[in-house]
């Protein structure tokens, strides 16, 4: 496969970060070994893309996240740096291959994103309220 294949194959994906990344507020940077996971205790961002067809739907995802925002606690306490949720792009934008919407969700370390996945009950209630709008396929879940 040649490089101009491959750039290619990549370039919707980087166009989908690059709409994502001009519609959040600040910025955070990680220093990360190639190849590695992340350590622990090192802060995390995961992001999670979804394909949701109708606008009035994706728009009720968005505020599941806000509410997911304001209850997720471990231990009685907050424990989510910074959860963020947006519909994607203006109408059918071609490179954003039907992903319609984005969250995205800070972590102070990989033990409280394995929480957020397996126990958090806030979490499971966005999992339970995205089976009922429609999600096309499973969503598309990257952390770095």
């Amino acid at each position: 496969m040649s490089a101009t294949t491959l750039l290619c194959a990549a370039l919707p994906a980087i166009a989908l970060f690059s709409v994502w990344a001009i519609r959040t507020t600040t910025t955070t940077t990680t220093k990360m070994t190639t190849g590695t996971n992340p350590p622990s205790t090192t802060p995390l961002t995961r992001i999670t893309m979804f394909k949701i067809p109708s606008p009035e739907n994706q728009k009720k995802l968005v505020e599941a996240y806000e509410l997911l925002e304001r209850e997720a606690e471990k231990d009685g306490k907050p424990y989510i740096l910074s959860t963020r949720a947006a519909v994607v792009g203006e109408g059918d934008e071609p490179r954003a291959k039907g992903y319609t919407v984005v969250a995205t969700q800070e972590f102070r370390n990989l033990d409280d994103m394995k929480f957020y996945d397996g126990e958090c009950g806030a979490h499971g209630g966005v999992k339970r309220k995205s089976k009922g709008l429609g999600v096309q396929e499973m969503p598309l879940v990257v952390y770095y």
